[in-house]
């Protein structure tokens, strides 16, 4: 009796026991991937001097060798006095054939369009001989000039302001003009919250010194004998 009462015990403990484990099939979730710069995007300040002017456009616009000009950049503090948040200076400098700079760019960031343009008629007056020709590039403003320190563009855009200057040899010449504007409006194509008021300019067509240009005209900046706030 004992052994039939086992025998039921142990048949219903088997048939009674818990189901077999099963596995239980979890959701999974893809891992985010970071997050990718938009093609195009652009920089929120003032961009690096390669980007804001590659080194390739300087040459050929300027009808220089390739591969012979370097850049020195420069990173200005903040000047809350005139409502400076960013100022980047770029001099291109020639160190084959042509040396010495060739090339003097500064594009800086204020609090608003207003300081910026305050800025930029203060530098004009600062640095002007007498020679001066006002200049408008799309939605920039500004004036082209002749200082001690070679011909010059200064422009002002929303809250940015850029300037350009070449060597004081080339002060003469006819072509300093379209040589500023060409490259004011690459750069100015560059800058942040330039949707769509200057396209940037094509690669000049030819790589290299241009035909009949000598080196001479882009020879060395002279030290530059003017200062401005910002």
């Amino acid at each position: 009796m004992a052994g039939c009462a086992l025998a039921l015990s142990t048949a219903s403990l088997a048939g009674c026991g818990a189901p077999p484990s099963q596995e239980v099939a979890l959701p999974s979730f893809a891992a985010s991937a970071a997050p990718q710069p938009a093609a195009g995007a652009r920089h929120e300040g003032v961009p690096p001097c390669e980007v804001l002017l590659p080194v390739g456009e300087v040459e050929a616009v300027l009808g220089l060798p390739l591969g012979e000009i370097v850049i020195r950049e420069v990173h200005d503090v903040a000047a809350p006095s005139v409502g400076r948040l960013q100022r980047t200076s770029c001099t291109y400098a020639g160190t084959g054939a042509v040396r010495g700079e060739v090339l003097e760019l500064t594009a800086g960031r204020y609090t608003d369009a207003a300081a910026a343009r305050a800025q930029r008629e203060r530098n004009a007056v600062a640095r002007s001989l007498g020679a001066e020709r006002p200049v408008g590039l799309g939605a920039a403003r500004g004036i082209e000039l002749t200082s001690d320190g070679g011909p010059e563009l200064l422009l002002d855009y929303g809250p940015q302001v850029l300037e350009l200057r070449l060597p004081p040899a080339g002060a003469a010449r006819p072509a300093a003009a379209d040589v500023l504007t060409d490259l004011a409006l690459r750069a100015l194509a560059r800058l942040p919250g330039s949707g769509d008021p200057v396209p940037p300019r094509a690669p000049a067509p030819t790589a290299g010194r241009a035909p009949g240009a000598d080196p001479a005209d882009v020879g060395v900046i002279g030290a530059r004998a003017h200062g401005s706030a910002g």
